[in-house]
Order: C-alpha cells, then sequence, then structure tokens
C-alpha cells in the first residue's frame, strides 16, 4: 500500500546511491579528464572514498541486517582497502625508494595509471555497495528463517562440527596443511580429494559456534572447546582467514542485535587488535625465514629449531623484510591493474580476448578428466606465458578486475563485475533457496569469504566457491533421498 513515506524512501535511497556513483566513479573520471598526471588527484580519489566509507559505515553498523550483509560488508572492506593503499604507499615510500617518480618508473607505469585502475576497481566496489542494499531485506529475512531451522537441530551439526575439527587435526599431522594453506608438497603431490572438498567447508565452525553459544546451548562448553581449535587452524591459513574466522564468529553472536558502545566492549576491541596485531607479526616474520611447512621435514627451517633461536625473528633483515612487505603489500591489486592501464595507452598490447575466464572454467572441473590440466595456465601464469617481460608478475594481487581488463579491455571490467553478482545472486536463489540449512550455511560463509577477500578474488574463487556447493548439493539431495527411501520402507514393513 501506498504511503506518504514512501515517496522520501525512494529519494533517500537515491540519494545514497548518487553520491556513492559520484565519488566512486564521478570524481576520479572528473580528475583523469583535468589533471591525470598529478599524485594530488589520486590521494584526492583516496581521501574522498574514505570519507564515504567512513560516513556509511558509521550509519549503517549499528544496525544488525546491514552490519550481517556480506556485500554490505565486502563493500567497506573493499573501499577501505582501496581508498588506504594509495595513501599507505605514497606516505610510506621512503622505506622503499627514495623518490616517488623513482618508484614509478621501476614498476612500469605512471600516475595516471593509477588513477585509472582506482576507477576501475571501484566499479565493483560500487557494485558490492549498491546491490548489498537492494538485497539487504531479502538477507535479513533469509537470516532469521535460517537460524529458526538451525535451532532445531544442533545434535546434527555439532556432530558436523566435530568431524570436521577432526580431519584439520588430521591435516595439520599429517603435513597437507602448513603455514600459509596447502602446503606445497601436498599441490606437489596432487591435493588430496577429501582436503579439496572438505577446505572450503570449515568455515562454518566459527559460524555455527556463534549461534549456539549465544542461544546458551546445553553443549555451550562443547562449542566452545570446538572454537578453541579453529585459533591454531586459522593461524596456520594467513591473516586474512583469523579476521574471516571471528566476523563469521561475530555475525552469528551477535546477530540481530543493535551494538552499543561500552567501557567493556571498547576494551575487548582493543585486546582483539593487540592479539591480532601479535599473532599477524608472527605469521608474517615465519613466512618471511622460510618456515612454508612447519610439518615438512624437509624444510631447511624446523619449529623446534626456531624456538632454540628466537633472534631469527628479530634481526634487521626481519625488520627491513616487513617494512618492504607493509608499504607495498596493501597496493598489490593496484599494481598489475596500473601496469596493463598503462600498457593499453602507451604501447601495443594485445588482450586475451576470455582466455583468462575460459581457463579458470577448465581448472575448476574436477580432477582430470576432461583434459590435462597441468597445461592450463592460469592468472600469474596465463599472463607471464603470453606477454613474457612485457607483464609478468610473480607475486600480485590478482583481481577479477585484472581478469576483466586482460580479457576484454576497459568493457570486460563492467562486464566481469556484473557476471559477478549474477552469479553470486542465482547461487542463492538455486542452491540455497531450494535446499537444506548445511547448503545455505555453507553458502553464507563462502559468501562472506568471497566478498571480504573481494579485492584479490579471481574467477577462479568463484567457480571454486560454485563447485563445492553444487557437490554438497547433490550430497545433501542424495541423504535426503535415502531418508526418504528408508522412511518409505519402515512404513511399508509396518503396514
Amino acid at each position: 500500500m501506498f504511503t506518504i513515506n514512501r515517496p522520501f524512501t525512494y529519494f533517500n535511497s537515491f540519494q545514497s546511491n548518487f553520491t556513492i556513483f559520484l565519488v566512486y566513479i564521478g570524481i576520479p573520471f572528473f580528475l583523469l579528464y583535468i589533471n591525470p598526471q598529478s599524485i594530488y588527484s589520486i590521494l584526492t580519489v583516496s581521501i574522498s572514498q574514505l570519507i564515504l566509507t567512513f560516513i556509511d559505515f558509521t550509519k549503517y553498523f549499528s544496525k544488525p541486517q546491514f552490519r550481517n550483509n556480506p556485500f554490505i560488508m565486502g563493500g567497506w572492506v573493499y573501499s577501505i582497502y582501496l581508498g588506504l593503499a594509495p595513501l599507505l604507499l605514497y606516505f610510506n615510500i621512503e622505506l622503499v625508494v627514495v623518490d616517488w617518480n623513482q618508484w614509478l618508473s621501476q614498476e612500469g607505469f605512471d600516475n595516471k595509471s593509477i588513477l585509472t585502475s582506482q576507477l576501475l576497481l571501484n566499479i565493483f566496489g560500487m557494485f558490492l555497495i549498491v546491490i548489498g542494499k537492494k538485497l539487504n531485506i531479502f538477507f535479513d529475512s533469509f537470516y532469521k528463517k535460517l537460524f529458526k531451522d538451525l535451532l532445531k537441530k544442533e545434535s546434527f551439526f555439532i556432530n558436523l562440527c566435530l568431524l570436521l575439527s577432526g580431519f584439520q587435526v588430521y591435516f595439520i599431522l599429517t603435513g597437507k596443511i602448513s603455514l600459509g594453506g596447502i602446503s606445497k608438497s601436498a599441490i606437489e603431490g596432487g591435493i588430496d580429494p577429501t582436503l579439496s572438498i572438505l577446505f572450503p567447508c570449515f568455515y562454518v565452525i566459527p559460524f555455527l559456534s556463534g549461534i549456539y553459544i549465544k542461544f546458551k546451548s546445553p553443549k555451550k562448553l562443547l562449542w566452545l572447546l570446538i572454537l578453541v581449535l579453529q585459533i591454531p587452524w586459522l593461524f596456520l591459513l594467513n591473516k586474512r582467514s583469523m579476521f574471516l574466522g571471528i566476523y563469521l564468529f561475530s555475525i552469528t553472536f551477535y546477530c540481530f542485535e543493535h551494538l552499543k558502545i561500552t567501557r567493556k566492549s571498547i576494551l575487548f576491541f582493543f585486546i582483539y587488535v593487540a592479539l591480532f596485531a601479535f599473532s599477524a607479526s608472527i605469521f608474517q616474520r615465519l613466512r618471511t625465514i622460510g618456515l612454508n611447512n612447519i610439518i615438512n621435514e624437509q624444510e631447511y627451517f624446523k619449529l623446534d629449531y626456531i624456538l632454540e633461536n628466537p633472534e631469527l625473528l628479530d634481526n634487521a633483515l626481519m625488520s627491513d623484510d616487513n617494512q618492504h612487505y607493509g608499504v607495498t603489500r596493501p597496493f598489490s591489486t593496484h599494481t598489475p591493474i596500473s601496469r596493463f592501464c598503462y600498457l593499453i595507452e602507451n604501447q601495443d598490447i594485445f588482450l586475451l580476448e576470455g582466455e583468462g575466464i575460459i581457463n579458470t572454467i577448465k581448472n575448476a572441473t574436477p580432477s582430470n578428466f576432461f583434459f590435462n590440466k597441468e597445461s592450463i595456465f592460469v592468472n600469474e601464469e596465463l599472463y607471464s606465458h603470453r606477454y613474457g617481460s612485457q607483464f609478468d608478475y610473480d607475486d600480485a594481487g590478482d583481481s577479477i578486475v585484472l581478469q576483466g581488463l586482460i580479457d576484454y579491455g576497459y568493457y570486460g571490467v563492467i562486464v566481469y563485475s556484473i557476471l559477478f553478482f549474477i552469479l553470486c545472486y542465482v547461487c542463492f536463489l538455486i542452491l540455497v533457496t531450494h535446499t537444506s540449512s548445511i547448503v545455505s550455511v555453507l553458502y553464507l560463509t563462502q559468501m562472506v569469504n568471497l566478498l571480504l577477500n573481494s579485492y584479490e578474488d579471481t574467477y577462479g574463487d568463484v567457480f571454486g566457491f560454485i563447485r563445492i556447493l553444487v557437490v554438497v548439493s547433490v550430497i545433501d539431495i542424495l541423504i535426503l533421498m535415502n531418508k526418504q527411501l528408508f522412511s518409505a520402507a519402515i512404513k511399508q514393513i509396518r503396514s
């Protein structure tokens, strides 16, 4: 029914979206036209984007329906990352080289290329926030329905989480998981199919733990134990996994509650930040000295050797490496995009015309049933193979924006951004609304994973996400069919 407030609601929505469009797209596009080679144009775009994100964040974060929306949270993280990266790089570049222009020359691009990369990345970020707000009511009602269903099935899910925790211990002790994720030996020997299927499923543990601990489950202590077991697992994966695990726990533990700022909440926040910073620093130092497989006996550095020689973590080389990493790492998503934009504008470079996304589809297919997957190059390997030294990166931030740019140029960025949201939405409609709660939980946890890491996601991650959803959905359907057949058989026997 039409009410007097509805026009104002539409106006506010239009005004909000127009502001996002103006800051994310309008300002960088305007500066590209009037002053593309100025560092101040880059800083203006970054600062205006951070201000808008901060205002948007403070306006909506206290409302649980926005805080629990993975598109909106992903958009905020994405925007903060994009806004901070050029600022951090510019104001700390003296840690790497003496002069900004010298650094640009070393990297092979200019200020205009950086500004263009910011504009292209902003297109994807704008989609995240705008579409997230459009789907907000949909997600909010879905959460409420899912939680009611989960509270009726605690026994099943606690057994599932205990089983998954057991697999985590097994994968760590056998060396298949090491510092940084799946170990080199596991990759070289062919990834265990069980690990391949279960690896994306482990994030359901902190998500489910928050629900049952929040609602005072009789098995609360067991859930706390399961949650504690996630600490070493998340630490071994990477720093983002630690953040992601805590966030997944938080969105269910604080479900449908307005956050209140109290002395206790502020204290917990600072304790969390301190612990996260400490653990992230230890993780980076261990990785810097080469301790990539703490179980693998073939590694030169052993865990016991590190414990006996703690000075390895505090030498000057370690400090220099961490400084270099801290300055350049936030800009890793911009770097290859800026370089390719420079090549498009200043050199005669060809586009891959869909080879990138086609190869990621092939690479996402199970095993080697259809073709030899080892002969398929994706992402950095593909770019190095096709362009050689002209565009050769060993460890740069891949992204959907970069894939779209290299496949089809500037138009490819828009097309690939739209395709990403279509795939996410179709998965929601088909694989979630028509299947069980376990598929819904898996969808939500993986969607959070994708969207909070969206600044470095590729279509390989998206197709891997779809593959695991399809596998789990088929298993779920088979289980449901067996239950129905078993129930029908029991009824027939009794009759």
